[in-house]
């Protein structure tokens, strides 16, 4: 997609310059292959068609008009107009959702990123509402050293292919990886993968990763990565105070970060 398309993030995309019907007739599936993944080629089929016209034009005649009723807003161009402030800084920030991240900083579970919540308010003027939000994730990385470096020797605490597969993990195996016995084989998984495909495991001592949620089909940790923004499903208990000491922000030093954030934002819309 050019400069002038964007997204929300779901299933609607905008464009500041008219599409060519032609390339993109009614009903008429398109067909995109995806990088190979999973052992296969991958394609997705998507169908685009044209849905309407979204002028801002209807906001400055809302404000025009003085008071009125929340119900007669122009919800459709102020979604229009926000998607396009979070769009065009997506250089400078990370775009998860409806916010805006910059920085993040670690934590023995998880890492907490720090950003912002923007979106247009058309009260007497058109304002902008920025607060700063947070959002927790799993570490991204080798699933082996995210482990080791959240709980170190302690983790048993918790009762080589060319091609990337995605997994849903369903637990651990009950014994490490050189003591896990695959009962087809009749060895243990390190000795499996060091016969089949010529891996030597780094960390033999520690449990594998079950796959399958009905069946016992095990891989070494230190052969998974676990992928970018995957949030954890933790008890809030356990979340929380991290949370909270992160997010306890002086009023002054929040109101800075608020104004300096609005200002490179300001600055990006003149990209346009």
């Amino acid at each position: 997609m050019g400069r002038d398309v964007f997204s929300d993030g779901q299933r609607f995309l905008y464009t500041l310059k008219p599409l060519d019907n032609n390339k993109f007739p009614n009903d008429s599936p398109i067909t995109l292959a995806l990088p190979e993944t999973e052992g296969e080629n991958v394609k997705l089929r998507y169908i685009i068609k044209y849905v309407g016209t979204i002028s801002a034009q209807p906001i400055l005649d809302y404000l025009t008009k003085g008071p009125a009723r929340t119900d007669q807003l122009p919800q459709d161009a102020i979604n229009m107009l926000d998607n396009l402030l979070r769009w065009i800084n997506k250089d400078q920030y990370t775009l998860i959702k409806s916010g805006l991240y910059s920085g993040s900083e670690r934590k023995p579970l998880f890492v907490v990123f720090k950003g912002f919540s923007v979106s247009a308010r058309p009260q007497w003027k058109l304002r902008l509402n920025a607060d700063l939000t947070f959002k927790a994730f799993f570490p991204s990385g080798n699933l082996a050293d995210v482990i080791y470096s959240m709980k170190g020797n302690d983790m048993y605490d918790i009762t080589g292919r060319n091609y990337s597969k995605r997994l849903k993990v369903y637990g651990l195996s009950p014994r490490s990886a050189q003591e896990q016995i695959i009962e087809d084989a009749g060895i243990s998984i390190a000795a499996y993968f060091q016969n089949k495909y010529n891996i030597r495991l780094e960390y033999p001592e520690l449990p594998c990763v079950k796959t399958k949620k009905d069946k016992d089909e095990f891989i070494p940790m230190e052969l998974l990565e676990i992928m970018p923004f995957q949030a954890p499903n933790l008890e809030l208990s356990v979340m929380a105070p991290d949370m909270v000491r992160i997010a306890a922000v002086k009023p002054d030093q929040r109101f800075r970060e608020i104004k300096d954030f609005i200002r490179t934002a300001i600055r990006c819309v003149k990209l346009l």
